[in-house]
Parts: C-alpha cells; sequence; structure tokens
C-alpha cells in the first residue's frame, strides 16, 4: 500500500466560508498551491478589504442569512457541479463581560455569528459533497477553557464541537468532518473580525498579546499559516482516518 499524502489531491473542489480573512486567505493560498479548485463565500467589507484573486470565485454572502446561502450555493454548484472540502471560518467577537451581564441579545448575537453559519453551511452544501470528501470547522481554545468574560463566545464555539461530532457520526463513512481550535491568532478577528468593524494591525481587545505569549510555551501568538496547515492536513489523504476529532493549535498554551 502506498503511504497516503499528507496533502489533498490537485484537482479538488475547496469551498471556503469566511475566506477572505486571515486564516482564510492562508487555507486559499496553500489550497491552491496544492493545486485545489478553490471558491469564496465572505460578507462584502472582507471581500472589498481582501479580493481573492481572479481565478478564485467569490460570493457576497452573510452565512448568517439562510436563503442568501443557500442561492449562493447552488450557483457554485451550477459552476462546479459538486464539491469535495468545505471549510468553515465564519465567525466574530464584540463584546465581553460577565454572563450576568448579558442581555438575551447579545447571546443570540454570538450564537447566530459564530455558531448558525456552521451550521447552515454544512446543511447546505453536505448534499453535494462527494463521498470521500470531508469538512473542518473552526472552534476555539475558549470553547474549553472558560476564560471570564467570554461566555457567549465560549459557548457558541463549544457548541460548533458538538456540531462537528455529530456531524461525523451522521456523515461516516462517506464524509469525515472534525474541527480546529485556535489559540490567538495574527488576524483582524482579534479587533473584532472583518465583517465587524475589526482589521488587521488594529489594537486587539481585551487580549495582551505580551501577557499571552508568557503563557505560551512556545512563546509566540500563531500566524495564519500554523493555523491554515493544520486544516488542509485534514482535509488530505493523510487524515482519512480522522473523524470527529477537536485539533487544538494554540502553541501549548492548552494541553488536553
Amino acid at each position: 500500500m502506498n503511504f497516503p499524502k499528507l496533502t489533498p489531491s490537485p484537482g479538488k473542489k475547496l469551498l471556503i466560508v469566511g475566506g477572505c480573512g486571515g486564516i482564510g486567505r492562508a487555507v486559499m493560498r496553500g489550497a491552491l498551491d496544492y493545486g485545489l479548485e478553490v471558491a469564496i463565500f465572505d460578507l462584502p467589507r472582507a471581500i472589498e478589504k481582501f479580493p481573492p484573486p481572479t481565478s478564485v470565485p467569490c460570493w457576497t454572502v452573510d452565512a448568517q442569512q439562510t436563503e442568501a446561502l443557500a442561492k449562493a450555493m447552488q450557483e457554485l454548484v451550477g459552476e462546479w457541479k459538486h464539491i469535495d472540502f468545505l471549510v468553515n471560518l465564519a465567525g466574530y467577537i464584540t463584546n465581553f463581560g460577565p454572563i450576568r451581564d448579558f442581555e438575551s441579545e447579545e447571546w443570540k448575537s454570538m450564537q447566530d455569528g459564530n455558531l448558525y453559519p456552521t451550521l447552515f453551511a454544512c446543511q447546505q452544501a453536505i448534499p453535494h459533497i462527494r463521498p470521500g470528501g470531508a469538512i473542518v470547522n473552526m472552534s476555539s481554545g475558549l470553547g474549553f477553557g472558560g476564560r471570564p468574560g467570554y461566555g457567549p463566545y465560549s459557548l457558541a464555539k463549544a457548541g460548533l464541537v458538538s456540531l462537528t461530532k455529530t456531524l461525523a457520526s451522521e456523515l461516516a463513512p462517506d464524509i469525515r468532518v472534525n474541527v480546529v481550535a485556535p489559540g490567538a491568532v495574527q488576524t483582524a478577528f482579534l479587533s473584532g473580525g472583518l465583517g465587524h468593524d475589526g482589521d488587521e494591525g488594529l489594537p486587539p481587545k481585551r487580549v495582551d498579546l505580551e501577557a499571552y505569549k508568557r503563557i505560551v510555551p512556545l512563546g509566540t501568538v500563531a500566524r495564519p499559516e500554523e493555523i491554515a496547515a493544520p486544516i488542509l492536513f485534514l482535509l488530505g489523504e493523510g487524515a482519512s482516518h480522522i473523524t470527529g476529532q477537536t485539533l487544538h493549535i494554540n502553541g501549548g498554551a492548552m494541553m488536553v
């Protein structure tokens, strides 16, 4: 038996939801280097700020809006006929504070912005993913660590882990589903997210990156490429016996 490739095979078709953010662009660049076809769904501000290459079809989509997401998916499948891989990166964070202080609308906003876009994208994409395909979702170390001030966001990210495990069970053996859980990453997300008034280079909200580095055994904040490479591995043949798993990528800040 030949040793499996550690990366996705050329010619496969990858849809990235949230593909214009820092991690999304890194996934896109890596996928194109490996010879994959790539399409992107993202918010208008993110696409305007970081437009993908002309060779990458791109749809302006708010993944919270099921009708718009369904329309974009049908248009994509009309061009591609099928999908091999789905990577879900949509999400943002704005408000911080004790659980007791959050109003019900703030709880709903964090679920709408971080849990439901992945759920809806999976629902729309799964009928078009060929057997042997794979999905990678984006959680966070905050979904496991219980850090004060992040209650609504942490709840949504923990929900993504449960969603991933359920999908992995339901879709096996045809489609593998895994989730990555990064720590801090050098992207616009630290200031809110490209679609929500954040931007690369802006000061992070509530995160002291120098203090954070001191608790990370590897002593650094992750670069987007250091998250993108494991995501692409999970899509490849080298991960063919991995499903329903959470891959923590945090420089050793949390060892589980």
